[in-house]
């Protein structure tokens, strides 16, 4: 336990007994998230682990659980830390990762009272990405 203080990334070496100890492996995300890929399946399972990690790198998502990948929280978490996590949502979020950035640029460059969306070309409007909006699943 003491080389896990000093070296976080030694939970890679540990058995899967202490790979699943929420304790010892929590100590670890909170100073390198990326390592929940070495969490046991319990662990990556654990919303409120998987939230504390994801928060704070977002990136971190994709060695969560497909629940979790699924769980509008902790996607939501993900990309608030960073945008690029939402390559590791839902399939219907992925398929608009190209899109995303466009539909953004078009919401900060609104300078009207009028809806958000009208900005929006019509093939997005009408394609996958307002259904990503509306969060579908």
């Amino acid at each position: 336990i003491r080389a896990i203080r000093e070296n976080p990334g030694a939970l890679a070496l540990l058995s899967h007994d202490l790979r699943a100890d929420r304790d010892l492996v929590l100590r670890c995300l909170l100073k390198r998230p990326s390592l929940l890929r070495y969490a046991s399946a319990g662990l990556k399972n654990d919303k409120c682990l998987v939230l504390r990690a994801v928060a704070i790198k977002g990136t971190a998502l994709a060695h969560a659980s497909e629940r979790l990948r699924r769980d509008r929280e902790v996607v939501m978490a993900a990309i608030d830390n960073n945008e690029r996590a939402l390559r590791f949502g839902p399939r219907s979020l992925k398929k608009v990762f190209a899109e995303w950035h466009r539909a953004r640029l078009l919401f900060a460059g609104q300078r009207c009272s009028c809806s958000k969306l009208s900005w929006l070309p019509l093939d997005v409007v009408r394609g996958p990405l307002l259904a990503a909006l509306v969060w579908p699943f």
